[in-house]
């Protein structure tokens, strides 16, 4: 029996599987002409759990850089959505407005979330 397990759909008729097992986890790449998300599945023998890693990166060879996007454990709640939802409360109380100015990353995030609403993580 497979410990991790991956599908794929596309235009083909069928759907595309994959299995991975605890030594050799599961990786996937998922592609478009802006760039690729690369999704890892391995398993931590010292906590005995499932982690997953998310990255970004370049796709058709313009570069080599990847952004790490997410990683934690599967099942539980990410640091990105733990994150997300601080934001959401200062956001509610007012407090992250006073944040604004301090680093244009941030600015940029508390925008858009002000613009798109709260999450759903």
């Amino acid at each position: 029996m497979s410990h991790f397990y991956g599908v794929v759909n596309g235009q083909s008729r069928t759907d595309g599987t994959r299995r991975g097992s605890q030594r050799s986890g599961l990786a996937t790449t998922a592609a478009s002409w802006d760039g690729a998300i690369k999704v890892d599945l391995s398993y931590d023998e010292k906590a005995g759990r499932n982690r997953y890693t998310v990255r970004m990166t370049q796709w058709g060879g313009s570069s080599n850089h990847e952004q790490l996007i997410d990683t934690g454990i599967v099942g539980q709640p990410s640091e990105a959505a733990r994150a997300a939802r601080l934001l959401d409360k200062l956001l509610h109380n007012k407090v992250a407005l006073t944040l604004v100015g301090l680093d244009p990353e941030l600015d940029t995030l508390i925008e858009e979330r002000m613009k798109h609403g709260p999450a759903l993580v």
